[in-house]
């Protein structure tokens, strides 16, 4: 799990993040990224999962718990001092853990914040 210090929580940090033009946004099947520079020496992660994905708390839960799980596991590997979001999509509540993960990790790939040779 990502200690406090590198999770966005705030409502006020979320929506800076999202309308920023600095922020980057790539998109995949389950998730959208959104990446910005931050102020911070390191990099910072927050979950999104709206009531669009699944009505019910506990599937939504489970869905960040699986998101949280892949972004800790790639954490080290994550370039210094970023702000990233990823916000589920609506597809995202079917699928295994095997497809979230590697799915999480093209898109970090993909926005350059982990090195493609992992």
């Amino acid at each position: 799990m990502l200690p406090p210090l590198y999770r966005i929580r705030k409502k006020e940090e979320f929506e800076k993040i999202f309308h920023s033009k600095k922020t980057a946004r790539v998109t995949s099947e389950f998730f959208t990224l959104y990446v910005t520079q931050s102020r911070e020496t390191h990099s910072r992660f927050g979950f999104v999962v709206s009531t669009k994905v699944s009505k019910k708390a506990t599937a939504r839960n489970k869905l960040k718990r699986r998101m949280r799980a892949v972004a800790a596991r790639a954490f080290p590997a994550v370039k210094t001092g970023v702000d990233v979001v990823l916000v589920a999509r609506p597809q995202a509540e079917k699928a295994t853990f095997q497809e979230i993960a590697k799915t999480i990790t093209n898109l970090l790939q993909t926005s350059r914040l982990i090195s493609t040779n992992r």
